[in-house]
């Protein structure tokens, strides 16, 4: 390691604290809360990935650890998930435009 070269774990320290305001021991206690696994899809991360942080935008509060799929989904769902209903509300059963009337 060179001179003034950060170690991997202080980093991730100062990241967490500084981005979540959790230690890396909080962050050892969710994640074995979650016996390594996403809270949403109980899936463990790929081979050498961590769990991320998931995290209320508006408050900061920490929800949880999630896999990068279900972080990135997520993000989609809280931006757009109520439009995403509407047009499965509308689409779901295919494009209105496109349905044949059934015939009696």
């Amino acid at each position: 390691m060179r001179v003034g070269e950060e170690v991997p774990e202080r980093r991730r320290s100062r990241h967490l604290m500084g981005d979540y305001k959790i230690t890396s021991a909080q962050y050892n206690q969710l994640h074995e809360a979650q016996e390594g696994k996403c809270a949403i899809c109980a899936y463990p991360p790929k081979a050498g990935h961590r769990l991320h942080v998931d995290h209320c935008h508006e408050t900061g509060a920490v929800r949880g650890l999630l896999c990068a799929a279900c972080n990135t989904r997520l993000a989609f769902f809280e931006q757009f998930g109520e439009r995403a209903a509407e047009y499965l509300a509308t689409h779901g059963q295919g494009n209105p435009l496109l349905r044949v009337a059934t015939q009696p």
